[in-house]
C-alpha cells in the first residue's frame, strides 16, 4: 500500500488522465438512475452508514478509503448523507473534514457542502442521483468519471436488472437486484467488453439500502452498510441548506458533453 501523499498524487495524476478521456463521454439522453431505491415518501427513517472504497491497478498499485456517517430521508422522500473519511489508504485520518450530500425531490436536485465551508454546489439531474452514496467515499475524480463514463445510452450497451432473492442481514430479510451494464469491445475506447455490476439488498419495510456492493471497472469497488435503522419523522431542518450558505449551480448547459451525465 503506498503512503498518504504518494496516494494523493496518483489520484491526482488519474484526474488528469480521466478528464482528458473525457470526450468519449458524449451528450446522451439520461437513462433511469439503477441501484438505488426510489425515493419513497412516506417512509422516513434514520440509520448509521459505513462504506468503503478499494481500486487495485494492473502494475499493483491499491488504493482504499474508509468512511462512517448517518443517512437519512424525510416523508416527502428527500435523502440526506453526512459522513466522513475514517481512513485514507494506510492510515488513519486524524482531522476529518464532514461532507454532506442532500438530494432534494422537488426538483431534482444534489446539494453538496462540507464543515470547512458556506459554500454550496447544486448539480440539477435528468434522474435521480445513484451516486450519492459513493460520494461518501470515493475520491472525486473517480465518483465524477464514473459519473461520465457510466450510465449513458451508448452504442449496444445492454442494461439488465436480476433478482437476487433474500437473505437475512442484521436480522432483517431484505430483497435483493442486481443491476448490470454491458458495453461491447470498442464502446468507451475499451478494447474488451466492461461489465459494470452493483448489488443493492433492500429493507422492504422501510425501503432502506441495507447493502450495496458495486463494481465500476478502472474505478474500483465499493461497498456500502446501513444499520442501526430508525422509522419515523425527520426534523425537516435538517433537509435544507443551512442559513447564510451560498449556493452555486454548476449544472452544465443543455446538449453539452459532460462529465455530469447521470
Amino acid at each position: 500500500m503506498k503512503g498518504r501523499g504518494s496516494q494523493r498524487f496518483t489520484i491526482v495524476a488519474f484526474s488528469i488522465i480521466f478528464f482528458a478521456q473525457i470526450h468519449v463521454c458524449r451528450a446522451q439522453s439520461a437513462v433511469p438512475a439503477s441501484g438505488i431505491p426510489p425515493a419513497d415518501s412516506g417512509r422516513p427513517y434514520k440509520a448509521n452508514v459505513k462504506a468503503t472504497w478499494s481500486l487495485v491497478l494492473a502494475d499493483g498499485q491499491s488504493f482504499a478509503n474508509e468512511a462512517s456517517g448517518t443517512v437519512s430521508r424525510d416523508q416527502q422522500g428527500n435523502v440526506r448523507e453526512e459522513g466522513y473519511l475514517t481512513r485514507n489508504g494506510s492510515e488513519p485520518v486524524s482531522h476529518p473534514v464532514t461532507m454532506v450530500h442532500l438530494y432534494v425531490v422537488e426538483n431534482n436536485t444534489e446539494l453538496t457542502w462540507n464543515s470547512t465551508s458556506t459554500n454550496v454546489t447544486a448539480i440539477r439531474l435528468n434522474e435521480r442521483s445513484e451516486t450519492l452514496f459513493e460520494e461518501l467515499v470515493q475520491p472525486a475524480p473517480f465518483f465524477i468519471f464514473r459519473m461520465g463514463l457510466y450510465g449513458g445510452t451508448g452504442r449496444g450497451v445492454e442494461r439488465r436488472t436480476e433478482p437476487l432473492g433474500t437473505k437475512l442481514i442484521g436480522g432483517i430479510r431484505a430483497e435483493g437486484k442486481r443491476f448490470l451494464e454491458i458495453a461491447p469491445a470498442g464502446e468507451y475506447g475499451a478494447k474488451q467488453k466492461i461489465v459494470a455490476s452493483r448489488e443493492v439488498w433492500t429493507d422492504p419495510e422501510t425501503d432502506a439500502p441495507l447493502l450495496i456492493h458495486s463494481t465500476y471497472p478502472g474505478i474500483g469497488d465499493f461497498t456500502l452498510q446501513i444499520s442501526n435503522i430508525s422509522s419515523g419523522p425527520q426534523d425537516e431542518s435538517q433537509f435544507q441548506t443551512p442559513q447564510g450558505y451560498k449556493e452555486r449551480d454548476i449544472t452544465p448547459p443543455p446538449g453539452r458533453p459532460s462529465v455530469f451525465i447521470r
